[in-house]
């Protein structure tokens, strides 16, 4: 089956740190789905913007992110420091946190991520 792990923070600045966009793309993501689901856009105009997200090379690198984490793993190695494995959970200590992400080669730079945490589904 296999399991996605995300980022878990309140503060969208630190997933586009975390990602490598810039400050303020989170935001134009969030408009993005916004305008998408209006209910009154036609689907021509639904096409439009999701061709339009595409060409931006930011808006598309952060919703990818978004919807995949950091990939994908059939075991999350590490994990079961954090509690009983399962197909769903979360850990928000940052020492855990900190190894939970280098037990699967992730790096990333903490200073200022505000209390970052990560989940798995």
């Amino acid at each position: 089956m296999g399991c996605r792990l995300y980022p878990v923070t309140k503060n969208p600045r630190s997933i586009e740190r975390i990602v490598g966009v810039p400050i303020g793309t989170m935001d134009r993501l969030d408009k993005h789905y916004a305008d998408r689901y209006s209910e009154d856009l036609p689907i021509t105009e639904v096409n439009e913007l999701w061709q339009r997200m595409n060409k931006d090379p930011d808006l598309r690198t952060l919703n990818c992110f978004m919807d995949e984490g950091w990939g994908r793993w059939e075991e999350i190695p590490g994990v079961d420091r954090v509690g009983p494995y399962g197909s769903i959970g979360e850990c928000t200590d940052e020492k855990l946190v900190r190894e939970l992400l280098a037990a699967n080669q992730i790096v990333i730079d903490f200073k200022d991520l505000d209390g970052l945490g990560v989940c798995w589904s």
